[in-house]
């Protein structure tokens, strides 16, 4: 598509249709009930916050641009994730800048890495500091990967009286690898209110399992590392509705119906064109095919 800018990623997006503000809201909606093939803004109840987010949200980690932020909150995305370690806090300040005038348009996300705990209630502060606000709607423990972690009485304690303090709405947890050992774990705390987990379409089959028991138990599912970083062959990509193996990717995991919202790195506004254009749409049977030759490919 080649967008390059705001304005031409507005233009774009105004021409192929895809409104600018939702046209309702659809908790837990996989795919659109409508007819037209233009996508639509969709949403799902996110765990059980009461708040609905757009089932893809905006992963500012490797983002500088703070005009492809705004665009996104415009267009209409409302889950906004960031790290206190992003490039360095420089993320956080990007996104900080963004919020003037914005903060109540989304749920903000932010997270602090668990290595020293002494550390972390003044690594919180900061975090507020730089994101100009005085309290985010979700705080994560970042980078868990031991049942030990969730369960930590030192942690929960630090991110509890956060909550408490009024620094955060919800707390939750984030993790990368041995997912499905974090994922009982916070359901067994009795705590954590959401995971931020990696999944994608060849994450083994325990871990989708303990994403249904984690959302059955009322626990905000966030999706990441959707896509795979494996170069495709041509002969394997999938074609179908011009729809690239990237959407594709992000397709599957939002064809989980346990998972409440994605965050994908938008890094461009051909970027946040494609993610928008996949909200609402059913993954294809081509696509389904697509994809299982790309797995026998990576194997």
């Amino acid at each position: 598509m080649g967008t390059s800018n705001r304005r031409d990623f507005i233009k774009n997006i105004t021409t192929a249709g895809i409104g600018l503000t939702a046209t309702g809201i659809h908790p837990r909606r996989i795919y659109s009930a409508s007819k037209s093939k233009v996508p639509q803004l969709t949403y799902r109840l996110l765990g059980s916050t009461g708040h609905k987010t757009t089932e893809v949200g905006f992963g500012a980690m490797n983002t500088r641009d703070g005009e492809l932020i705004s665009a996104a909150i415009d267009a209409g995305i409302n889950y906004l994730d960031t790290a206190h370690g992003y490039m360095n806090g420089e993320n956080e300040k990007i996104v900080g800048r963004v919020l003037t005038g914005k903060r109540d348009k989304v749920f903000l996300v932010t997270k602090i890495y668990w290595e020293n705990p002494a550390k972390m209630p003044e690594m919180i502060e900061t975090s507020l500091k730089r994101l100009r606000t005085d309290h985010v709607d979700l705080l994560l423990l970042h980078v868990t990967d031991k049942r030990e972690q969730i369960l930590s009485d030192e942690y929960m304690k630090i991110f509890d009286d956060a909550r408490e303090k009024g620094y955060t709405r919800f707390i939750g947890v984030s993790t990368h690898s041995n997912q499905s050992e974090v994922l009982d774990a916070a359901v067994e705390s009795k705590l954590w209110e959401a995971v931020l987990v990696g999944y994608n379409y060849y994450s083994p089959p325990n871990v989708p399992a303990s994403i249904k028991k984690a959302r059955e138990a009322g626990l905000a599912i966030i999706g990441m590392k959707n896509i795979l970083n494996v170069q495709m062959p041509d002969a394997l990509k999938v074609r179908a509705d011009n729809i690239n193996p990237q959407q594709a990717l992000l397709k599957w995991v939002l064809e989980d119906s346990n998972v409440d919202t994605i965050i994908p790195g938008i890094t461009s506004f051909e970027q946040l064109a494609d993610d928008l254009a996949i909200m609402g749409m059913k993954l294809t049977f081509d696509e389904r095919r697509s994809l299982r030759r790309y797995s026998e490919n990576i194997k």
